[in-house]
């Protein structure tokens, strides 16, 4: 069994998919489906768009906000626990034939954390840093009875594509609970605790690096497992420079790949994000996707630089952002909105 077999009820089993060996495949089998939580589809069964703080700062939000965040947090390490009752209730998820279950963070128009300070009005201590990443419930090995199998077999790898990976870190400690600093020790860190330790790093960056200075606090462990591109992104699928490219000849099948998309230029990042869910190659490789998606957001200043005459101006609207993340999970993927 591979990728998201990882069951989170009340006693930890890897989900069942059967004789199939892919949770994408379970899905097209009709073995195992996702199910927006009622906190997802308050955003995504009407239009949200012009209505994002509205939706945001009813107390039905509020209040599942709360109970998921109580989840998140506990849902990460070598012992996550299983949600409670109340937590279920919120939380969206993956379910199979067997009656197993894997819990996700509910998709929401904020696209961050649901308190995210971020222009709505929310009850008074709520409110909290936009880099606060403690909301995500990211894929956790740990959680499964048989994790010894949860990749595939013996020889299954975890990837990491970190597209817009900045610089490695200035060798301060990593804070789990924001990405205030680079991204590719932060990921490195959560894996590892989540039973994921990553085998294969690869990253791009656009601004060019003093290799020295670039490399001087990579630690020696990760040197011999990272490669890092100090050129732009590409997505010409005919190119052996492109992104596609390099991820069907570095990925298997029975290899867990986690991806994180931001690199700023939202035509770019809609080619690749939109190539995962619509190229079923892509989909077939990639088990979770953290997506910066740069969209207009109630006419306020989200911190992307989206809006009309920003540089990273774009006529997407929180719809299109949700339709988008919720079409990838339907298809297996674990998408979320990344910060």
């Amino acid at each position: 069994i591979k990728k998201l077999h990882v069951s989170m009820s009340l006693q930890p089993q890897p989900l069942g998919l059967g004789a199939v060996s892919t949770l994408q495949a379970a899905i097209a089998a009709g073995s195992c489906h996702y199910v927006p939580s009622e906190t997802e589809l308050a955003w995504t069964s009407e239009k949200a768009h012009d209505r994002e703080c509205t939706i945001a700062e009813s107390a039905e939000q509020v209040q599942a906000a709360e109970l998921w965040l109580s989840f998140s947090s506990a849902s990460r390490g070598k012992a996550p626990r299983a949600p409670t009752a109340a937590e279920r209730g919120v939380l969206s998820r993956y379910e199979c034939n067997d009656g197993t279950v894997s819990f996700l963070e509910p998709l929401t128009g904020i696209g961050r954390h649901p308190f995210a300070t971020v222009g709505c009005n929310m009850p008074p201590g709520l409110h909290t840093h936009v880099f606060n990443t403690s909301f995500l419930v990211p894929f956790n090995k740990c959680a499964g009875a048989h994790s010894g199998h949860l990749a595939g077999g013996s020889g299954a790898r975890n990837l990491f594509f970190d597209l817009g990976c900045s610089v490695w870190g200035d060798g301060a400690p990593v804070s789990d609970g924001s990405a205030f600093g680079p991204s590719m020790p932060l990921f490195s860190a959560w894996y590892e605790g989540n039973c994921a330790q990553l085998d294969r790093l690869y990253g791009w960056e656009m601004d060019v690096k003093e290799p020295t200075s670039w490399w001087k606090n990579v630690p020696a462990d990760v040197r011999a497992k990272l490669h890092f591109y100090n050129v732009p992104v590409e997505e010409d699928f005919a190119s052996a420079s492109s992104f596609s490219t390099n991820l069907l000849a570095a990925a298997k099948p029975a290899d867990f790949v986690a991806v994180k998309v931001d690199i700023d230029y939202p035509p770019l990042e809609a080619k690749i994000v939109q190539g995962i869910r619509d190229r079923p190659e892509l989909t077939a490789l990639v088990d979770e996707l953290y997506f910066e998606y740069h969209f207009q957001w109630n006419h306020k200043n989200f911190g992307w630089g989206s809006g009309v005459g920003q540089p990273n101006f774009t006529n997407d609207t929180v719809d299109d952002a949700l339709f988008l993340m919720s079409a990838l999970r339907h298809k297996g993927v674990r998408a979320h909105f990344w910060i």
